[in-house]
């Protein structure tokens, strides 16, 4: 679980420590594009798309959506993220984003369809 102001990590759980392999002090205060490559999967630039999501969350209480980051170590790895509003602050939109690693299942769906 990762709680964001903007696009800025503002606090994350121990899952979230794990998951990208370093601790508070290199997770927060960071924006989610230091964990990202600067293209998602369709192209797209993932500023663009970040922050897309971002406003979406205004009109739209959850989104899921598949997402490419990368760990502190630069190891990528795909993710569904599951977005949520969670108010305002100083003008900023927050919201918690739930990450799950779902490489493995990526790679597996990718061998059933090469068979």
């Amino acid at each position: 679980m990762i709680l964001l102001s903007g696009l800025r990590i503002i606090d994350c759980n121990q899952a979230t420590l794990s998951l990208f392999g370093g601790d508070a002090a290199d997770i927060v205060g960071k924006t989610v594009l230091d964990f990202s490559p600067p293209l998602q999967g369709a192209g797209e630039k993932t500023s663009d798309q970040a922050a897309r999501f971002l406003t979406s969350t205004k009109e739209i209480p959850l989104q899921t959506f598949e997402w490419k980051h990368h760990d502190i170590s630069g190891r990528p790895f795909d993710a569904e993220v599951r977005l949520k509003p969670f108010g305002s602050w100083e003008g900023e939109t927050l919201a918690v984003a739930f990450v799950r690693d779902i490489t493995a299942r990526k790679k597996a769906e990718g061998e059933r369809r090469a068979n």
